[in-house]
């Protein structure tokens, strides 16, 4: 909520990315939001992503090496690689 009550009063843009709203049983559509949210802000520069509970998106780095990530959390990665040069800034919370 401050991150989005901060660029609005700084006339940013912000996009919402949440971890409830990634995950999907169906294959490919978290990959599909995650990519929209980005092409999303791409356009509305200047603007921020605000990425919402990122604890639950991103592993642990104590999780055991074995384990298997999310598909997505590719896209993710890549998304925020390409967003350099955009004027785009991300924004992570956590509740943690």
């Amino acid at each position: 909520m401050f991150a989005h009550h901060a660029c609005w009063q700084a006339n940013i843009k912000s996009v919402s990315l949440k971890a409830s709203e990634i995950y999907s049983k169906w294959t490919g559509i978290s990959e599909k939001i995650i990519f929209s949210t980005f092409a999303q802000a791409k356009l509305a520069v200047p603007s921020t992503i605000v990425m919402d509970e990122i604890d639950c998106i991103f592993p642990s780095r104590s999780s055991s090496a074995g384990e298997k990530n999310p598909s997505f959390l590719t896209q993710l990665l890549i998304e925020m690689d390409n967003v350099r040069g955009h004027r785009v800034a991300l924004v992570a919370t956590t509740d943690l």
